[in-house]
């Protein structure tokens, strides 16, 4: 996402460790309110991930019987939605942001560039140099 954001005003490449295909992590993820309002800014679809909407929380008893409902209306409470998707299609719809042709998205530059297979190999904080080498994928 921070690709994203630095598209306005930067030419990017993406260094990634893993393949097209890698997502680390759990399986879901959890967008708030104001992070689903960035995101938008962006042009994320959240239909494209078939994101879904949390509506609020259940609490149960141990025999599985419902003790109460916490229902939450983001959109009046926030501002936006709260969303839930797969991490896997939300990886994938972020990188469809950052590497979309501008046009498509309204954005001034190029769209970056992704490079697969490569590893932060040694980080210099004084300086601000990263070293990268390949992985064998």
């Amino acid at each position: 996402m921070a690709a994203c954001v630095l598209r306005e005003h930067h030419n990017v490449t993406i260094y990634e460790r893993g393949n097209e295909h890698a997502i680390g992590g759990g399986k879901a993820i959890s967008f708030s309110p104001g992070s689903f309002k960035i995101l938008n800014e962006y042009g994320f679809d959240a239909d494209r991930t078939g994101s879904v909407k949390w509506l609020g929380f259940k609490v149960y008893y141990r025999d599985g019987t419902l003790k109460k409902t916490f229902p939450i209306n983001a959109v009046q409470s926030f501002g936006a939605e709260w969303l839930m998707a797969l991490r896997a299609d939300a990886g994938d719809e972020i990188l469809r942001i950052a590497t979309a042709e501008s046009a498509g998205l309204g954005r001034k530059l190029d769209p970056h560039r992704v490079v697969y297979g490569v590893k932060a190999v040694d980080v210099d904080v004084d300086f601000g140099i990263v070293t990268l080498g390949m992985v064998r994928l």
